[in-house]
């Protein structure tokens, strides 16, 4: 066995002289200039390596490509910054398999140099990766695994850490000169987690469907049927057409910006993988959910059920006095399936707020008097015998709620109205891309002064209704 020898003293001066006059060199200023009173001095720079800032990996090399571990956000960060995949052979490969099936073809799409893809859902795969069984289910281990065991209270101090703003008192104990010796740290409670809007759409039952690579869907519809006619003998037959149309849908970006503090993707675990992916996931997909509803249209975004030409509209039959909405009456409940299938429909349900549910389900009759409100429930709020769990109905209808719904529908001088929702929402289309891309900037004088990155998240949808008559709006009413 070979024992290394040990330096001399004269060879340890050596290597102090040397390092000392390093630190000389990037101390002296390469440039003195004054400006009436403020006096710029520059310095020689000295530009860090992504492993300075990011850390090493901690991945294991060799490892299995898809077996051996969960996808994981934080690590294709450090992969992109780095521009070594070595220790993210995962994640290169789910983004290698998601950009061959949404673009390997004629007019496929296409993805910004540097980014990388992580899956939306895996019910949105593309036909021929959705028929891979056997990849479907790693990828569903994949990103399970990618969060699983994470810690909650790991979870709440990453939070604190990235959110705390970086606000300081006078006194702090950051500055021990300024008496932080003698001043503790202010004290926090538990993070508080957002509670997130429910998505409305995807539980009242509308269809949701894979957005193609191409970023386009045209679905052919028969708009008109041919007529028959009674004739006598020898009599011609009148010729008629059936008429036909076309509903296309196509891809439109909605897109989420964070700025994450890089201590956050330099110890990136678990905890943080649930923080980042599921934020942003949850909001995008809340985003799409809400343009389904009232999307204004055009190039950029859906065109949802309300604006959309041809839903019918249901007139409540009490106004309310001085043009401040209008109010719901009991037998309007049933204005709407009756409606739905005189346009031969089938009536599924009604999606509401909250309030406006519940404020049904107190409705009483009158029982002596005029409005005295004292009678029997005018709607049965009892589950049906039977029924293991109480879902949400109105006289047997299901209800969908969600504060996707607005409660600011402007009528006259108030804006506190809402909106009911009703119909065959199994005929509302859902089309969402089955990738989720994401990008990362580290440059800029923010992202480098905060030393911060910052991740962009995108992802593609559209909606449509196959048969607009099939729903139903009542719109601008009051919650009693």
């Amino acid at each position: 066995m070979t024992v290394a020898a040990m330096p001399t003293a004269k060879e340890l001066q050596d290597r102090l002289d040397k390092a000392e006059a390093q630190l000389t060199a990037l101390r002296t200023p390469d440039a003195v200039t004054k400006t009436g009173d403020i006096i710029e001095v520059k310095t020689k720079g000295y530009t860090p390596k992504p492993s300075d800032v990011f850390g090493n990996a901690t991945a294991r090399k060799g490892e299995s490509v898809m077996t051996s571990r969960g996808w994981r956000i934080g690590r294709a960060l450090q992969a992109m910054v780095t521009k070594n995949w070595e220790h993210a052979k995962v994640e290169q490969e789910v983004h290698n398999r998601l950009a061959s099936a949404f673009g390997g073809g004629c007019g496929s799409a296409s993805f910004e140099p540097g980014t990388t893809l992580a899956v939306f859902g895996t019910a949105l795969l593309p036909e021929e990766m959705a028929n891979d069984q056997d990849f479907g289910v790693r990828l569903k281990s994949l990103f399970h695994a990618g969060v699983e065991n994470a810690d909650p209270d790991e979870m709440r101090w990453l939070a604190n850490k990235a959110y705390q703003g970086g606000t300081r008192k006078d006194m702090s104990w950051l500055d021990s000169s300024a008496g932080g010796a003698m001043v503790g740290p202010p004290e926090r409670g538990e993070f508080v987690e957002l509670l997130r809007n429910r998505a409305a759409l995807t539980e009242a039952g509308v269809t949701i469907i894979p957005m193609p690579p191409t970023g386009r869907l045209q679905y052919p519809k028969q708009t008109s049927a041919t007529t028959g006619y009674w004739i006598g003998e020898s009599q011609p037959i009148t010729a008629s057409q059936p008429g036909t149309g076309l509903i296309t849908l196509s891809a439109k970006k909605v897109a989420g910006l964070t700025k994450i503090p890089n201590e956050l993707i330099r110890f990136a675990g678990a905890a943080a993988e649930a923080l980042v992916r599921g934020d942003l996931s949850t909001t995008l997909a809340l985003t799409i959910d809400l343009a389904g509803i009232e999307g204004t249209g055009g190039d950029t975004k859906p065109l949802g059920i309300i604006n959309t030409p041809g839903v019918q509209t249901i007139t409540p039959t009490t106004a309310a006095s001085g043009n401040t909405g209008a109010i719901l009456a009991e037998g309007d409940v049933y204005s709407f399936p009756s409606t739905i299938e005189e346009a031969n429909g089938q009536f599924e349900g009604f999606l509401t707020v909250p309030s406006m549910y519940y404020a049904l389900l107190k409705r009483r009759v009158d029982a002596v008097t005029a409005a005295d409100g004292k009678g029997a429930f005018a709607f049965s709020p009892f589950r049906a015998l039977g029924d293991a769990v109480a879902q949400k109905n109105i006289n047997g209808y299901k209800v969908t709620t969600s504060n996707q719904v607005s409660k600011t529908r402007v009528q006259g001088a108030s804006s506190d109205k809402t909106l009911i929702i009703a119909g065959q929402f199994s005929s509302c289309i859902l089309a969402m891309f089955g990738a989720m891309e994401f990008a990362l900037g580290t440059q800029g004088d923010t992202p480098f002064v905060y030393d911060q990155t910052w991740v962009r998240a995108i992802a593609t949808a559209d909606f449509g209704i196959k048969w607009p008559g099939t729903m139903t709006v009542m719109d601008k009413v009051q919650v009693q």
